[in-house]
């Protein structure tokens, strides 16, 4: 009885579970797309965020996976600048990963908010290297950023 859908302990299980696996989640996520090497192979040029254009890649509806585009340096050109209201003005970059998605937060903005800043608790997580034999450094440094 305690496992039944609607039950609310089973939903505060549920929350948390995922609550808990969430930053484990999008890094499998982005690692999977990478290194199964699947390279954006339409001919756009580069990601667009929503300041005044079209996003691209879109947004998918609500309730539906994030999409995930991956670009290299071949893909858009080595000097390939983001559009203006990114805040990135340098030219280049070697991978660059676009993930968008629509999702329900109940919790409210500041759960959000810290949530998203608990990337910097990544840094230094290992990998077992099947190659070297040895832990490796998967994510050296990760930092939430206060604006563009």
């Amino acid at each position: 009885m305690n496992n039944i859908p609607g039950n609310e302990s089973w939903k505060r299980m549920s929350h948390e579970f995922y609550r808990r696996r969430w930053p484990g989640l999008v890094i499998l996520a982005l690692l999977t797309v990478i290194l199964c090497g699947e390279v954006s192979g339409q001919s756009e040029s580069g990601p667009q965020p929503p300041c005044g254009n079209a996003a691209f890649p879109a947004y998918p509806e609500l309730d539906n996976s994030p999409t995930v585009r991956v670009w290299d340096s071949s893909g858009l050109g080595r000097d390939w600048t983001p559009p203006a209201c990114a805040g990135w003005t340098e030219p280049g970059f070697t991978t660059l990963v676009v993930t968008v998605a629509r999702f329900r937060q109940i919790s409210g903005a500041e759960v959000l908010l810290r949530r998203i800043g608990a990337i910097s608790e990544l840094a230094g997580m290992r990998y077992w290297s099947t190659t070297h034999k040895q832990w490796q450094m998967l994510i050296v440094d990760a930092y939430a950023l206060s604006g563009p």
